[in-house]
């Protein structure tokens, strides 16, 4: 049972109390972009499309099925061939003033165990969706840096199921909420090709906390596509009656981005 639960938890994203530590420092490393009298310029309207794998590992506490908490502290090797199904992407529209940020991610796992002596076995199917929705307003558009203040909602939803054999005996999991979400995003010009992306976001409601910062270079191919990597961080801790998490995520970060 230790084993399987443990298998499952790969699944998930997200925090501990530290990153609460490491949220305040990145909000506080963007103050610099938000000083007085910078003037937004006019630009021009822009879609862009980023499909990205996260390879990310995980620490916290995780509990199921209404027991107790266990510790988790895994590494992306450990996830990888857990992993049935994968999917996340960034979708970014930018006009003036006023934007839209929304993003996806997908993971499905499934782990198998079997006790001593191969008297039970036990079949862990998981699921963890995160999606966010949010209006962007840029504060400054320069040709050195643009910075943009965002806000909207974070949506989150894990499903867990486990069978027993002989039996079979079987128990389901599931949680779902929204959290609001208030941050920073910005992006500097290194060079004609090199740009510099960021973003540091904070929320709740459903959860006590969520946060999510980010650092990725963005090298430009052409007009039309660019490669990115950097690392990103992620946390949540939500408690309910009979599921809770208290996860964070972090690991190194790829994508591509395709922009119309």
């Amino acid at each position: 049972m230790t084993d399987i639960s443990r298998a499952d938890t790969t699944l998930h994203m997200i925090k501990r109390r530290g990153g609460r530590r490491a949220l305040v420092l990145a909000l506080v490393g963007a103050l610099p972009c938000l000083g007085p009298g910078q003037q937004v310029q006019a630009g021009e309207s822009d879609v862009s499309a980023t499909f990205y794998l996260w390879a990310s590992g995980l620490s916290g506490t995780q509990s199921l099925f209404g027991l107790p908490p266990a510790d988790v502290k895994v590494s992306f090797g450990d996830i990888l061939d857990k992993v049935d199904m994968a999917a996340a992407g960034i979708v970014e529209v930018r006009g003036d003033r006023f934007g839209f940020l929304g993003e996806f991610n997908y993971v499905k796992l499934s782990a198998a165990a079997t006790g001593p002596g191969g008297a039970l076995t036990g079949d862990l199917r998981s699921k963890a969706f995160f999606a966010l929705a949010a209006g962007t307003w840029t504060i400054e558009d320069s040709a050195a840096r643009r910075v943009d203040l965002i806000g909207g909602i974070r949506y989150f939803r894990f499903d867990n199921a486990l069978t027993l054999l002989p039996g079979p005996v079987a128990a389901s999991d599931r949680a779902s909420w929204v959290d609001a979400t208030v941050g920073v995003k910005a992006s500097f010009e290194l060079s004609e090709d090199w740009s510099l992306k960021t973003w540091a976001m904070v929320g709740g409601g459903g959860s006590d906390l969520s946060w999510d910062v980010l650092a990725a270079f963005d090298y430009r191919i052409n007009d039309a596509w660019s490669a990115s990597f950097g690392y990103r961080a992620m946390g949540v801790d939500y408690t309910s009656a009979s599921f809770s998490y208290d996860m964070r995520q972090y690991g190194p970060i790829f994508g591509v981005t395709r922009r119309f």
